[in-house]
């Protein structure tokens, strides 16, 4: 009887073991490196260097056909970020109306990159709990997923380098667009 008790026990304790051994080897593991929503390559019609992220799509200046689609896409708002200079035939206002689409002109100046003022307004309209699709455009699409860069390290915690990277790899400019993105950042993360 002893014999088949420490038979049995010496079965139990390897089963446990093995159970425990398997659990280790194949259960689910913890990360160290949270997961983001990946800045995705997109399409938008004619629209180049067009990027989606979280209901948002970012590229060039649209033509009328990719307002139209962005109506079918479901987009309730479109944000406008072209400096002076990149101007188009398209009254892109009049048609975001007559597609039901609100129209957003952010920023005219002639600088090749955004103002204070206009990153702020950008990014209330992307933290926003209730935000609509939205499609966000400039001449090439560069100042988008600088903006876009800003938003992802401060609302919603991506690395500054990893944003950095997507921004590039999206069609920003080393060097100018970079350092902008930067100095914003800072400048949010000190509450100015």
């Amino acid at each position: 009887m002893t014999s088949t008790r420490h038979s049995l026990i010496a079965r139990l304790t390897a089963g446990i073991a093995a159970l425990a051994f398997a659990a280790c080897q194949g259960g689910p593991t913890l990360s160290s490196t949270p997961e983001y929503p990946p800045l995705e390559t997109g399409t938008f019609g004619s629209m180049r260097n067009v990027f989606v992220v979280d209901g948002i799509w970012l590229g060039s200046t649209p033509a009328w056909e990719d307002l139209e689609l962005a109506e079918r896409r479901g987009v309730e708002c479109v944000i406008d970020l072209s400096a002076a200079g990149e101007s188009t035939d398209l009254d892109v206002a009049a048609t975001c109306a007559r597609f039901g689409m609100e129209y957003v002109r952010v920023g005219e100046d002639d600088s090749s990159l955004p103002s204070e003022t206009a990153v702020d307004e950008v990014l209330a309209r992307f933290g926003r709990a209730d935000r609509p699709r939205t499609l966000v455009f400039c001449g090439s699409g560069a100042r988008c997923v600088a903006l876009m860069a800003i938003h992802r390290t401060v609302v919603v915690g991506v690395p500054l380098e990893q944003a950095l990277a997507e921004a590039r790899r999206a069609g920003m400019t080393p060097g100018g667009g970079e350092e902008f993105v930067r100095e914003q950042v800072g400048r949010l993360a000190r509450g100015e």
